[in-house]
Order: C-alpha cells, then sequence, then structure tokens
C-alpha cells in the first residue's frame, strides 16, 4: 500500500508510470483499491460522520416528543391532547406525523388535503393511519386490525428507545457505508478491467484482466482525491475522468511499434 501512496502523484500526469503498470505490473491493483479505501474514509469522516451526528440527534428528539401509547383490541390511544404532531429533522425539511384519535379518514383526496394543511407525511388515528408517498402522489391507508398486536409504551419507553436508536445510526451508518464503498471500488474496478481488455485493442495492446483491472484501479486514484477533497462533485465529472484516464494509460502502455505508427 505504501507504493500504492507513492504513486499517487504519478498517476496525475506519469506516462512511465502507466506504462510499467501495465506491463511489467503484477496482481489487480489491490494497493491502488486500499488508497481509494482510505480516501473514501477519510471523506466519510470529514463530510459524513456529522450529518450522521445530526440525524442521530433528531432520532433522539424524535422519540422523546412522544407521548405514552397503547393499542388495545386494535384500538389506539394515547396520553396526550388530539390532535398532536410530532417531527424528525431540521425545521425547514422535518418529518412530520400527525396523531388525531378523533379523526376519521376520508376520501384520499380529503386524507392529501388534510396531510397539506398540516404539513405531514402521515396521519395516525384510534384505528387506522395513511402514508404520502409522494413520488407517486398517493396515500397509502392501513387500517389497524388482527395482525396488530396489543402494546403498551410509557413516554419514558419512548426516549429509552430513541437513545438506543440514536446510539447504533453512527457505527451502523459508517459499517454499512463501509461496506457498500468497498463492493461498489470492487465492482468498479472489475468492469474498468473488462473496458481495459476490450479497448486495449486499440492501443495494439493484449491486457489479461489483472493487468486491465490495475490500470482502472491506478486510473480511479485522481477521482477518489477529488472526490474526497470535495465530496458534492457529481459523478458525472468523476466518473468520465476515472475512464479518461483509463485510456491515458492504455497509450502510455501501447507498444513501440503502435507509438511510431
Amino acid at each position: 500500500m505504501f507504493e500504492a501512496i507513492k504513486s499517487v502523484p504519478l498517476a496525475f500526469f506519469s506516462r512511465d508510470f502507466y506504462n510499467t503498470l501495465v506491463n511489467k505490473g503484477r496482481g489487480v491493483g489491490f494497493g491502488f483499491i486500499a488508497v481509494m479505501l482510505a480516501l473514501g474514509l477519510l471523506r466519510m469522516l470529514i463530510w459524513d460522520v456529522a450529518n450522521w451526528n445530526a440525524t442521530s440527534q433528531y432520532t433522539n428528539d424524535f422519540f422523546q416528543q412522544l407521548p405514552a401509547m397503547t393499542m388495545k383490541e386494535h384500538v389506539l390511544s394515547m396520553d396526550h391532547a388530539s390532535p398532536y404532531i410530532v417531527q424528525a429533522g431540521p425545521e425547514k425539511n422535518a418529518f412530520r406525523i400527525l396523531f388525531d384519535m378523533d379523526h376519521e379518514l376520508g376520501s384520499a383526496e380529503d386524507i392529501k388535503k388534510d396531510m397539506a394543511t398540516q404539513k405531514v407525511g402521515v396521519i395516525v388515528t384510534a384505528k387506522e393511519f395513511a402514508v404520502l408517498k409522494d413520488r407517486a402522489n398517493s396515500v397509502q391507508v392501513t387500517a389497524f386490525d388482527s395482525s396488530t398486536p396489543d402494546f403498551s409504551y410509557t413516554h419514558d419507553q419512548w426516549t429509552a428507545l430513541g437513545a438506543k436508536v440514536a446510539m447504533w445510526i453512527l457505527p451502523s451508518g459508517f459499517l454499512f457505508m463501509l461496506i457498500f464503498f468497498l463492493i461498489g471500488i470492487f465492482f468498479k474496478i472489475f468492469i474498468g478491467g473488462l473496458l481495459a481488455m476490450i479497448f486495449g485493442g486499440l492501443f495494439k495492446l493484449k491486457l489479461d484482466l489483472g493487468a486491465g483491472m490495475r490500470l482502472m484501479a491506478a486510473a480511479s486514484l485522481p477521482a477518489a482525491l477529488l472526490s474526497a477533497a470535495a465530496p458534492a462533485i457529481p459523478g458525472f465529472i468523476t466518473i468520465p475522468l476515472w475512464l479518461g484516464y483509463g485510456l491515458f494509460g492504455l497509450w502510455a502502455a501501447k507498444p513501440a511499434e503502435a507509438a511510431q505508427a
């Protein structure tokens, strides 16, 4: 991995680096993959942890707003006056739920009007609840029935549950992102290796999959560094950059007779 770290500057401009890598290198570029993983971790620590901490706090706040609730024989009741709204997230983009034990849901259009008036995405009544599906602009209504278990939660129990959920958001989010990122890297380099094998013929190169993956792993370093430094840069910039360096690497590695031609 240390050699891969030293190679990061060379990946930006060095024809000799790519030539040696393709024609004399070995393996599939695990060192470069490790560098990309480290850059991804750095990006998560700098840019994503703050968001996860905020999400954890919003989750904790949400559960602290929940009143005592009891579900008995498919009827929900709560120890709070109706209507009552709880929310999660910043005020501007908060997810809001309306609890109203005295309300009866009407038609889908009536429900959407109620949601628009109250600025909520979910309405919970004593016998059913409705959820607004934003993308479809439709409402899904689910009634409490025999499949709904009886339960009783006090406010303190909701608060304790929220604290546990909030506690696991950061480590679980980090682990999920790490696994997702690692799988994404290997898939990307594998596809890149296949593309390098295909387009290598244009440069008189006969690459095996290992050489192709090694090349495209190194070609990923400039885009990975750029993405770690500025995560807001979209994929339609970093992906062409990666492919462009892959073509540069193929051109740099072409045989001498092809270069003279």
